[in-house]
């Protein structure tokens, strides 16, 4: 039957024959190797971000743990910055002798204010946190001559811990004297943070 077809029907059957098998060719092996060959570059862009994640985050982790010691020696400036919890005591005391010490007549009054929320105001403009840490307020009226006043003022600064002073008042005595010599009372308001390090 192929014999009795003319030449020109014979070419045309047999490029047909080639672009059938070029079509089958395209259809069932280079549209799936192309499909796949996609699906492997969005597989491989996605493991190439995963992995750039990933050395990102070893690489702040490195860094974290080269800043650590750092880190660690700044936390040992502020171990004292407050009261430890059950050592309330040991601050009244040393209070107590630094009063003795600069002849300050004192009188203390110490009290504990744990956490808790802010009463949060309608000013939205100010940004405050909405918890007060727990510390300690301190009362002090001290009785003594200014000079006294003010060592006691300067050995307050040496002590191993964080004195915030909110208010100082000075007051004469009630008794009408001019002399230089005469003692005043300090009025001092102040806090101490519980240290929770």
């Amino acid at each position: 039957m192929v014999s009795s077809l003319s030449l020109q029907k014979k070419l045309v059957l047999f490029i047909t024959a080639i672009v059938v098998v070029v079509l089958m060719i395209v259809i069932f092996i280079i549209y799936p190797t192309i499909k796949e060959i996609i699906s492997l570059q969005k597989s491989v862009a996605a493991t190439e971000q995963y992995l750039a994640e990933q050395y990102s985050k070893t690489q702040f982790m490195r860094r974290s743990v080269r800043e650590l010691d750092n880190v660690l020696e700044e936390i040992k400036k502020y171990e004292n910055y407050g009261v430890r919890k059950g050592d309330e005591l040991t601050l009244i005391t040393h209070l107590e002798q630094l009063a003795d010490l600069n002849h300050i007549d004192q009188n203390l009054s110490f009290n504990y204010v744990p956490e808790k929320p802010k009463a949060l105001s309608a000013d939205t403009t100010k940004k405050t946190s909405s918890i007060t840490r727990p510390h300690y307020t301190l009362s002090f009226v001290n009785n003594g001559y200014y000079i006294d006043q003010l060592k006691y003022f300067r050995a307050l600064e040496e002590l191993p811990y964080y004195i915030i002073i909110n208010s100082i008042q000075f007051d004469k005595p009630t008794k009408n004297t001019t002399s230089s010599s005469t003692p005043i009372i300090a009025r001092i308001n102040a806090i101490v943070y519980e240290n929770s390090l």
